[in-house]
């Protein structure tokens, strides 16, 4: 939390909230436009808090603003799950109706997106609270209400009231939504968990952007503490709120290649008032605590011999395919069935440490909340049920495609004789913790499999309604146990509420494939106003290969973290070691590869004792491994040329770039195609690789140990609220003293250096500068640090930093330049920083004429 400042409430006379929000300390720096919007109806105590008035404050002022005098600057709320969105919802919402009925008379149409059904129910009491305060009567609508259908006709009924539909209905009836609001009028429409948007070619996405299109006069609001984790996720947003335009999206978006311009779109959002994101006090964080697991002999059983049975399957199905022109699509359907395969299975091998656990905390007077990622129900009424049907899928698939070869039968039979369960792994659980009885089932799927009164297997439906019960019978604690699933889980609250409530334990079944989805699953038992601490119980197994999803978690935890803070802190993402897929992990990848080819090498014997082996075991490992790895097509998926090195082979240093999106992919690749090997070498693997990305941490030049400080100098207004800043940067002498540095000074003892030892790698370091090298500047010599100390500060630098520029200026900005300006965080002596462009010296005048303020 070192990054965060307590939030500070700007509307005075306000309750305050059930526990203190933080903000990030680069957000609160920033100079937003002066909170001047009064509400109607005053401060809503009782009701709301401080920092949701502040945020609906925020929200009515930004979107009065017309961006290009088009239409209607759009707002982001990303305030973290917990926090109170929902009350800012229903407080825009109420405001914006509240305008139109004193413009008009009437309350006006407009609407809500919603992930859910089941959430309409708990936003529509808030609003009728705040609206009975300003003394106005609602009338709440679904899209039924807004039409009748008579001989494949459509006709829209005149109808005022605020229509609440699910993202599938947002999608598949925008042309009635469309049909039956008034462009004409400033209108609501809202989009909750607008994460939902961030597939540009799904319908909900689609609908949104006619809805962007057509209703240029309305307030649009996008909730979600989760909204983006690539510049894409961002797409639509970025439109309403003024980042760009859908033409110049595409252009733009090529010139932000690096995590550190997720921090700087927030930070102009932010700045033009029309972002918010508050995160969860620390009296509401979870314990959070890892589980290491082995798998029983029987679980390695049945998984090393469903791993041989789908590298069988894959190896005849890319031979049959190879020729196909369509063999991109065919290839990518059968590694995305492989992976979705053994996601199911790492939940398989859980089964028994799930269940165990569930029940000893149960035992131990809390409430345990199971958190998995599918529910099997697309599988639910297959021939063959149960996580099989995962591979049986494609097989058929393929015996449409290529009739006539009996060998689709042959791999069919196969595996539909495997040893694993007909049921879903969800209803084992569920009935190994004494069935619904016990169990809230809260995943909203309508067919599960249940014993009958013999003990047998059936299949039942279930009404999508029984959600809130079984939801009610938990937070009550009638029911010790719950589910959900990843997408059933939004908006959901199954914290302590009351004072009474057992403490909440989560066990977080399957690691989810974003640091977005597990922050989502947390904050259902996370939230302010909670009576007691939840736990959060992440499962580690210690003989499967599951970087492919951590490695996945990582990178975009990263990104979130840039988005939702402005900054991007190490203490704010967790561990950087699981950050495999980027140039760190191409690196390691191809150590690893090297190292089983090259048996005899001086690093490689290295490797070898590292792993506890003898000779002869190497050997056979590497031999063994390499055949495997071919075999399952992972050698393919890893270059080993043509990668570049920032020095020599022998020097062991490589620059571990972040931003290359090729070399990502293939380490997905890769660690996609380990996990067909058997436990036993996957266990192996796993460790050798764990190996080299540690060096590569240790021996990469990306992260430099020290980095400069800077002091402001002057500060030039420009046009826009650009600022052209002079600043003076070095790396600070303090930052090397009682490390064991050796210090050096050139002739005429007016410039100084240091040689330092970070890790595997020495690193010659100046006022100005940081490089791995283990030799002083030509001509130094070794002096005491007293005499490096006296001069260490003549050798300051000056930076020229342009800030505050449009991010649809940035290309315009390169075009000026000629050269690259690359985008810069800038740490000042004070702990706060500095997000902005790096100007040659060259290139200054012609920034400076370029932004400078025009007078007629």
């Amino acid at each position: 939390m070192s990054d965060l400042v307590p939030y500070k409430t700007l509307t005075p006379g306000c309750d305050d909230h059930l526990a203190t929000l933080y903000e990030s300390m680069a957000h609160a720096d920033i100079d937003k436009p002066p909170l001047t919007y009064t509400l109607y109806g005053g401060t809503f105590n009782g009701i709301a808090s401080g920092p949701q008035i502040d945020a609906t404050r925020r929200f009515m002022q930004s979107t009065n603003v017309y961006l290009e005098d088009e239409f209607r600057a759009g707002f982001v709320l990303g305030d973290e799950m917990g926090v109170g969105k929902t009350h800012v919802i229903a407080l825009s919402l109420v405001q914006t109706v509240y305008e139109h009925y004193i413009t008009h008379q009437r309350i006006g149409r407009h609407v809500v997106v919603i992930p859910k059904d089941t959430l309409f129910k708990p936003l529509s009491d808030i609003v009728q609270r705040i609206a009975t305060v300003l003394g106005i009567t609602l009338n709440f609508l679904q899209i039924k209400d807004i039409y009748t259908k008579t001989n494949d006709t459509f006709i829209v009924r005149q109808t005022d009231g605020i229509v609440l539909v699910t993202y599938n209905g947002y999608g598949s009836h925008v042309n009635r939504l469309v049909e039956w609001m008034e462009p004409h009028h400033t209108q609501a429409i809202f989009h909750d968990e607008s994460h939902h948007l961030k597939n540009m070619n799904s319908q909900s996405t689609a609908a949104a952007s006619i809805m962007m299109d057509v209703f240029r006069h309305a307030r649009f609001m996008y909730s979600s503490g989760t909204c983006a984790s690539t510049v894409k996720d961002l797409y639509l947003v970025g439109i309403r709120t003024g980042l760009w335009t859908k033409s110049s999206f595409q252009h733009v978006s090529k010139t932000l290649n690096g995590r550190n311009f997720f921090a700087y779109i927030s930070n102009q959002l932010v700045r033009n008032g029309r972002y918010i994101s508050r995160l969860l006090s620390i009296e509401t964080s979870a314990e959070h605590i890892i589980d290491h697991i082995e798998m029983s002999d029987e679980s390695i059983r049945v998984y090393d011999t469903c791993a041989e049975l789908m590298a069988k399957t894959m190896r005849i199905i890319r031979a049959k395919i190879s020729g196909d022109e369509k063999r991109m699509h065919l290839t990518a359907r059968l590694y995305n069935t492989s992976l979705a395969f053994f996601r199911e299975m790492m939940l398989f091998v859980r089964l028994d440490y799930i269940i165990k656990t569930a029940r000893h905390h149960a035992e131990n007077n809390r409430a345990v909340v199971i958190a998995i990622q599918s529910t099997g129900e697309s599988y639910a009424d297959k021939e063959i049920q149960g996580i099989a049907n995962t591979a049986m899928n494609l097989i058929n698939a393929m015996k449409e495609k290529y009739p006539g070869d009996n060998q689709w039968d042959e791999l069919n039979d196969e595996w539909m004789n495997l040893d694993l369960p007909h049921q879903s792994i969800l209803d084992i659980v569920i009935d190994s913790l004494g069935g619904l009885d016990q169990v809230a089932d809260i995943t909203g799927r309508s067919k599960y499999w249940v014993r009958d009164e013999m003990g047998e297997w059936v299949m039942k439906t279930r009404n999508k309604n029984k959600i809130n019960v079984d939801r009610t019978d938990f937070q009550e604690d009638r029911k010790p146990f719950a589910v959900i699933s990843r997408t059933a889980n939004e908006g959901i609250n199954l914290h302590a509420l009351y004072a009474h409530s057992k403490q909440r334990v989560m066990i977080l079944a399957q690691q989810p494939w974003s640091a977005d989805q597990e922050k989502q699953l947390e904050a259902r038992v996370a939230r302010t106003g909670q009576t007691s601490n939840p736990i959060v119980i992440h499962i580690v197994n210690t003989q499967l290969c599951e970087l492919t999803v951590t490695g996945r978690h990582a990178s975009g935890s990263r990104n979130s973290s840039s988005l939702t803070r402005g900054n991007q802190e190490i203490s704010a993402i967790g561990s950087e070691m699981e950050d495999v897929n980027s140039m760190r992990g191409v690196y390691a990848c191809i150590r690893l590869i090297g190292d089983l080819q090259d048996r005899v090498g001086l690093r490689t014997q290295e490797i070898r004792a590292e792993m506890g082996m003898s000779d002869n075991e190497f050997r056979l490992y590497c031999d063994e491994t390499v055949e495997r790895l071919r075999i399952v097509g992972a050698l393919d998926c890893i270059r080993v040329d043509n990668n570049k090195r920032k020095f020599g082979d022998d020097d062991d240093e490589h620059d571990a770039s972040e931003t290359d999106k090729n070399g990502a992919h293939s380490v997905r690749q890769f660690l996609n195609r380990i996990l067909l090997l058997s436990v036993k070498w996957q266990q192996t693997l796993y460790k050798h690789l764990v190996i080299q990305l540690r060096r590569v941490q240790e021996t990469s030049t990306h992260t430099k140990p020290i980095k400069p400080v800077c002091k402001i100098h002057t500060i030039t207004k420009l046009r826009n609220d650009i600022e052209f800043i002079q600043v003076k940067s070095i790396n600070l002498f303090s930052e090397l003293e009682n490390k064991n540095a050796k210090f050096y000074m050139d002739r005429a003892n007016t410039n100084a250096c240091a040689l330092i030892t970070f890790g595997k790698v020495t690193w010659r370091i100046a006022p100005r500068q940081c490089v791995p090298s283990n030799v002083p500047f030509y001509g130094y010599h070794q002096v005491h640090v007293d005499e490096a100390r006296r001069v260490w500060d003549r050798g300051v630098e000056v930076k020229h930093i342009l800030r505050n520029i449009l991010v649809d200026e940035i290309s315009e900005l390169k075009s000026i330049v000629r050269v690259d300006a690359p985008l810069q965080r800038l740490k000042q002596m004070d702990g706060t920083s500095i997000l902005g462009f790096n100007i040659p010296y060259r290139a200054v005048d012609d920034v400076k004429n370029h932004y400078r303020e025009h007078t007629v």
